[in-house]
């Protein structure tokens, strides 16, 4: 019933609060949100992934152990729609300082990520357009195959219903010919202001 409903969302961001509250270090919080965003997906807010991706955006040393994390996710076979968002953001964001790790070629976290593009929806379509943007920009030297690949997804969301997503994939396309132009949209997230 939706009582029960609310309540397990409200038990979900008490936990995420306590889990941030009482971390004994930032890779341990980490884990733990996302184990909770993994089993309790449906009620898991945005509020509480939104704040992991804080987390990570202003914590250096943090960003290729959750992106690595996130790559972990990707791998199993059912995956709430909340987790591919968080690690469609984190490895478009940070995917780039796995590079040297086995399975974490730019080509791969592509492969991975683009595995859920047609199960998710539209807000989430979102998040994986400027995620292989972000791919895109951080692969050195460029590899033509996964750029033709990229732009090909572009162009067909072109033509999307919905009009965000429409709009990234023709700004996306347009800026990714322009070569150094996708760096300077696309450069990395700023530090996010600490919340008191």
């Amino acid at each position: 019933n939706t009582a029960e409903f609310a309540m397990r969302e409200e038990l979900a961001l008490k936990a995420a609060i306590l889990a941030e509250k009482f971390a004994p270090n930032l890779s341990w919080y980490v884990d733990v949100i996302l184990q909770l965003i993994d089993k309790a997906g449906d009620f898991v807010s945005d509020d509480i992934w939104y704040r992991v991706v804080q987390f990570v955006t202003n914590n250096e040393d943090l960003q290729a152990y959750a992106a690595a994390k996130a790559r972990e996710y990707l791998d199993k076979p059912a995956l709430h729609e909340t987790m591919v968002k968080v690690s469609a953001y984190l490895l478009g964001e940070y995917g780039h300082l796995l590079a040297q790790r086995p399975s974490c070629s730019p080509k791969e976290l592509f492969t991975i990520i683009n595995d859920r593009l047609p199960t998710v929806s539209s807000s989430t379509v979102a998040i994986i357009i400027s995620a292989y943007a972000k791919i895109l920009m951080h692969t050195q030297p460029p590899d033509a195959g996964l750029q033709q690949q990229i732009l090909a997804i572009f162009k067909k969301h072109e033509s999307y219903i919905d009009v965000e997503i429409q709009q990234r994939a023709v700004e996306y396309f347009e800026l990714s010919r322009k070569g150094p132009a996708l760096a300077d949209v696309l450069a990395e997230m700023p530090k996010f202001p600490e919340r008191e």
